[in-house]
């Protein structure tokens, strides 16, 4: 958790393409474990539960569920719904 920098008054962490691809395989590897999946994506208490695999992972690597992990699934989720629309939008202009 090297990279950091400074956003209205707040120390916000730079995720590193290790982190994200680690986030993004342990996110998957809890999802096909089936124990905390619920209709609409994760049960309570998932977030946890990625912090430990995460640190499994990537040992000593600071990352926690909150703010750390919360926020980066709040940013990926943002971030593919732009991507969703482009392509599967009523308005894609023939783009999907």
């Amino acid at each position: 958790m090297d990279l950091k920098f400074q956003t209205n008054g707040r120390i916000e962490k730079k995720w590193t393409p290790i982190e994200d691809e680690a986030l993004i395989i342990v996110m998957m590897d809890l999802y096909q474990k089936g124990t905390h999946n619920a209709d609409t994506g994760f049960k309570a208490g998932y977030l946890g539960e990625l912090e430990k695999m995460i640190d499994a992972k990537l040992p000593n690597c600071g990352i926690k569920a909150k703010p750390h992990i919360e926020s980066m699934i709040k940013t990926l989720k943002k971030e593919w719904s732009i991507v969703y629309d482009m392509v599967y939008g009523s308005h894609t202009s023939d783009f999907g």
